[in-house]
């Protein structure tokens, strides 16, 4: 009968391997964290249009009417919404809508009247497919149709993995 001796490698050996396995399950996990997109953020919901920051005084008013888009950062799966808010300063008996060039986003609502003294505008935002869309606010005369302000809101920008918006470039 013989006899079986334990091989004294046998303890180093697991040690290592189980070193190494350890450093690679880490480097995997930080390397999956890192590729993760920045949640989405919620806005505050304004209640007038100087409650919207930058986007409603971009420093560009046109004819007396300033107005811009507020947008939220991070990024966010397909099909899951956003909300937007379309910021003005208040006038009476006009429309404001937010239209878009390029890939289809859906746009709820895409137009309201104005109610004087309101100022603000929650449009929710959804896209389901990748693309590229450039948002646009418009403020038209509700008598006339005239526009009154358009001006160029955030690009939106999805892919596979999720979508988000992009300032525009000037």
């Amino acid at each position: 009968m013989s006899r079986r001796t334990a091989d004294p490698s046998y303890p180093a050996v697991s040690v290592r391997l189980t070193a190494v396995l350890l450093t690679l399950l880490g480097v995997i996990s930080a390397c999956r964290e890192h590729s993760r997109p920045a949640p989405p953020s919620q806005l505050p919901s304004p209640t007038n249009a100087n409650e919207c920051g930058e986007a409603s005084n971009p420093g560009r008013a046109d004819g007396g009417v300033v107005g811009g888009i507020e947008w939220p950062g991070g990024t966010r799966p397909l099909a899951s919404p956003a909300v937007v808010y379309a910021c003005f300063s208040p006038f009476g008996h006009a429309i404001v809508s937010i239209t878009q060039t390029g890939s289809a986003a859906s746009i709820v609502p895409g137009s309201a009247p104005i109610h004087p003294g309101s100022g603000v505008l929650a449009v929710r935002i959804t896209v389901t497919a990748p693309g590229r869309t450039r948002l646009w606010l418009e403020i038209s005369d509700a008598t006339t149709g005239k526009a009154r302000l358009i001006r160029r809101g955030p690009d939106i920008v999805a892919a596979d993995s999720g979508w988000s918006f992009e300032r525009p470039k000037r």
